[in-house]
């Protein structure tokens, strides 16, 4: 027998092989990673903040006050990733509603577990405001590192009496969200911490949501460039901030290739009209 068809013949247990270590090595991380008490205090965080939500909702009902009306999308649905849809005028128009992405996604996974529209709301709420509050959590942990002042800046995200009383516009949830995470990334590549910048374009795609609000997509994304330079030349000098802008330079491409989905259809909607009537419809 050859040793090509030697190792043809051995390439399922290779493959085997292959996947047991792959998940051995996943299962440590995981295991290394739980032993951390930083890691930790934000798992502690999210908890914290999922049992607040959850205390929001009663079965069968939906969170809905003023112009936010109940987590209902099936008249979106079917022309949710189109740049021309029918959202605001039966005639059609461009329009920016695959921002919305998330929410479909949500409804998709509830309609897969049995579930419906009240317990994808239930989702949503909960990912934005852990969102907020791992965030939150995150930006204080570049600065402090004892996880009770970590725990307790991220739950105070959540519980304060402006969010609580905006509840449920999510659109404020969300930005200070973004803006906390892009402090907290910022703070650590000044200081030399390694971050690719596929994590940075990542960073960007809650900005999608914030569209349906210019002025809050617009102080999200001033924050991540203005915002973090001043701070980082404050906290770290004048190397962090080099460190810095650096790493915007490594990142814009990879926020326009992982953006790109939503802000061509952003673009569209308000440079070829609909875009201040399709901002109207949700605030």
């Amino acid at each position: 027998m050859s040793s090509e068809q030697l190792v043809v013949d051995d390439a399922p247990t290779l493959r085997r092989v292959g996947l047991r270590g792959a998940l051995a090595h996943t299962a440590s991380r995981l295991r290394e990673g739980l032993g951390n008490s930083i890691v930790r205090a934000y798992l502690v965080t999210f908890v914290i903040s999922s049992l607040v939500v959850s205390t929001w909702f009663r079965a069968g009902t939906f969170i809905s006050t003023g112009d936010m009306g109940p987590f209902i999308r099936q008249g979106w649905s079917e022309e949710m990733s189109w740049s021309w849809n029918h959202q605001i005028t039966g005639a059609g128009s461009a329009a920016h509603t695959v921002g919305r992405a998330l929410e479909f996604f949500l409804i998709d996974i509830a309609d897969f577990v049995g579930g419906d529209e009240y317990l994808a709301q239930w989702m949503f709420y909960t990912l934005i405001y852990g969102f907020v509050a791992v965030g939150v959590a995150y930006a204080a942990g570049a600065i402090v590192k004892h996880p009770v002042a970590i725990v307790a800046a991220g739950t105070f995200s959540v519980l304060n009496g402006f969010f609580l009383t905006r509840l449920p516009n999510p659109l404020n949830i969300i930005s200070v969200g973004t803006v906390a995470l892009f402090i907290g990334l910022a703070l650590r590549i000044a200081k030399g911490r390694r971050i690719s910048p596929v994590v940075g374009g990542i960073a960007f795609l809650p900005t999608s949501f914030l569209a349906f609000n210019p002025p809050m997509m617009v102080v999200a994304a001033m924050w991540a460039v203005a915002g973090t330079t001043v701070l980082s030349l404050l906290i770290m000098g004048w190397g962090g901030l080099w460190r810095l802008i650096k790493y915007f330079v490594k990142t814009a491409p990879w926020v326009i290739l992982l953006n790109a989905w939503w802000l061509v259809p952003f673009a569209q909607a308000y440079t070829g009209g609909g875009g201040a009537e399709a901002n109207a419809t949700f605030t």
